[in-house]
């Protein structure tokens, strides 16, 4: 339940409740775990006097709880309270940035990244202040810069018992780094050699496996073997993409939890789409054939599932999102509209098979299809129509997405979808096709299928149960051509791993 009270009251509320749950707790700050505790506690109370001394005016002022909240918490935001030092004996690595590592006393120095536009960093181009402009005003330029860089490393060099300085050779992506040029201030016969050292083909360390490479053999699996008695519809094409990728994300399934994100990813977007779009289907306007009332009536869903997911005032991304969901369902109401006058009529939204109708015969036993198809139509006289929504800002058509040049199957989402409502259309083939909201007019509209016949579904059919076979036989260890974007999957792959065998 909404509800507004002065600040000064929400303050005396948030000051009880801290009170009461930590007034009888002893801290010890020698403890790192009591120290932090104490330290956003002591965060707190500076938000709470920050409250406490606002003009009476403004401490009258009626807000809701979280916007007291906010004013509190907003001194905790500038990052992690530091760790507390470590005691003498213990031994420990402690990280500091380059201007800082010549100042610091430790024996010893491992210095990363000694390439070239980071040491020395230098600026070439700026538009109020360049190179030439900074020297005449007496401001730290490239040689100033370059100068003292060169101190540093020379103070590291002399005054450590052991030093050592590491360059990258590639980047992530693969492509090559140079060594930082203070590496070759030096003698002519040092720099020769260093130059031939870092130019040296016969280096054999391990490097850093590419993306694209495979990583070391034994895939990490695990013990049990895998049962699936079921599969969705939508996971046949991450097994044709990725056995392995099939394997962790829908055998396993496992996700990447993160909770930092500021506005939807593409999946927010497109749950929150086909929620509107349920709406729409389920209403009395799903029959109507007038664009303005339809589009009236998603713009006010949009809004609605907005505040009921992300509140009355939600973040300035999230709103604009909003906005740009608004663009594309006002020209899906024209396209939806001009529909309903060629005779076609919404029948069903959100559909699931009934169970008499999941399964698919896989040589002598079966396998429950999984699947909520978005939204079926039927024309008294052209038949049903099954559409898929896309909410992809530039969308392929149906074809490309099923299916390569040479013809074989890389999705099979529509097919199998004219499989399971085989009893609906009462064996007919359907009209398969997608209804895409791209990120603009010429991309939103319905595309159709206009190229398969029953033998192209019969051979996608096949395929789907060669997949079941396969997953059957647990031949799920392949990488396949699609790695995932996730750090802690790609990790799980082998990539950007350390490894002997990279080239």
């Amino acid at each position: 339940r909404k509800e507004k009270r002065p600040l000064l009251e929400w303050q005396a509320a948030i000051h009880g409740f801290l009170a009461k749950v930590y007034g009888d707790l002893e801290l010890d700050t020698d403890r790192e775990s009591d120290e932090r505790l104490a330290g956003a506690l002591q965060s707190c109370l500076l938000g709470l006097e920050e409250v406490a001394g606002l003009p009476t005016m403004l401490a009258q002022t009626k807000r809701e709880a979280h916007e007291a909240l906010d004013i509190v918490l907003r001194h905790l935001r500038p990052g992690l309270l530091p760790a507390p030092p470590p005691r003498t004996e213990e031994e420990t690595i402690e990280l500091l940035g380059w201007l800082e590592l010549f100042l610091d006393d430790t024996p010893a120095v491992l210095l990363t990244g000694f390439n070239e536009g980071r040491v020395p960093h230098s600026v070439q181009t700026d538009p109020f202040l360049p190179n030439s402009a900074r020297r005449r005003l007496g401001l730290s330029d490239n040689d100033s810069r370059l100068a003292r860089d060169v101190y540093a490393a020379n103070v590291l060099l002399h005054t450590r018992a052991r030093t050592a300085f590491v360059t990258g050779r590639r980047s992530l992506e693969g492509d090559p780094l140079q060594p930082s040029r203070l590496a070759f201030h030096c003698g002519p016969e040092k720099t020769v050699e260093r130059v031939r050292k870092f130019l040296s083909s016969e280096d054999n360390r391990p490097r850093l496996a590419a993306p694209q490479a495979d990583p070391a053999p034994g895939l990490p699996r695990l013990p049990e073997p895998v049962s699936l008695p079921s599969i969705r519809v939508s996971s046949f094409r991450r097994f044709l993409e990725s056995p392995y990728g099939f394997y962790l994300e829908h055998v396993l399934r496992l996700r990447t939890l993160d909770d930092n994100g500021r506005e939807m990813d593409p999946l927010g977007f497109g749950i929150l789409t086909h929620d509107v779009l349920e709406d729409f289907g389920r209403s009395d306007l799903a029959d109507s054939s007038a664009p303005e009332a339809i589009a009236t009536f998603l713009v006010d869903r949009v809004d609605a599932r907005i505040e009921q997911t992300f509140g009355s005032r939600p973040l300035p991304a999230v709103a604009l999102q909003g906005e740009q969901l608004k663009f594309r369902l006002r020209q899906f109401a024209a396209r939806q509209a001009q529909h309903r006058r060629e005779g076609w009529r919404i029948v069903h939204v959100e559909w699931e098979p009934p169970p008499e109708a999941r399964f698919l015969r896989v040589d002598d036993g079966e396998i429950e299809l999984r699947a909520r198809i978005d939204r079926i139509d039927f024309h008294p006289s052209r038949g049903w129509a099954i559409l898929d929504y896309k909410t992809s800002e530039d969308p392929k058509s149906p074809e490309k997405v099923h299916r390569r040049r040479d013809g074989s199957w890389m999705d099979l989402q529509l097919p199998l979808y004219a499989h399971l409502t085989r009893d609906l259309t009462e064996g007919n083939v359907p009209k398969l096709g997608y209804f895409s909201l791209g990120k603009d007019e010429q991309r939103i509209d319905f595309q159709w299928v206009h190229k398969w016949d029953r033998g192209d579904l019969d051979e996608a059919l096949e395929c789907a149960r060669d997949v079941v076979r396969r997953v059957r036989r647990e031949e799920l260890f392949e990488l396949g051509s699609r790695r995932p974007y996730e750090e802690i999957l790609q990790a799980i792959y082998g990539d950007r791993l350390w490894s002997e065998e990279a080239p």
